[in-house]
């Protein structure tokens, strides 16, 4: 199993315990296992306020 050193972000939307929509930012890295690359890791950097969504952002 090899890391790779490159890291992206990806911005999703999810529904918290209380039915809210949230916008929360990862931070991702991927893998190559046996010549084939895939995502393995991921971890939340930040919590965007309720108020940002992605059509918000993506204009």
């Amino acid at each position: 199993m090899f890391i790779t050193g490159t890291q992206f972000e990806a911005i999703e939307e999810y529904l918290d315990k209380e039915c809210e929509v949230q916008t929360l930012k990862f931070l991702l890295w991927r893998e190559i296992w046996d010549n084939k690359d895939k995502l393995i890791y991921g971890m939340v950097k930040e919590i965007l306020s309720p108020k940002v969504t992605i059509e918000k952002l993506e204009n």
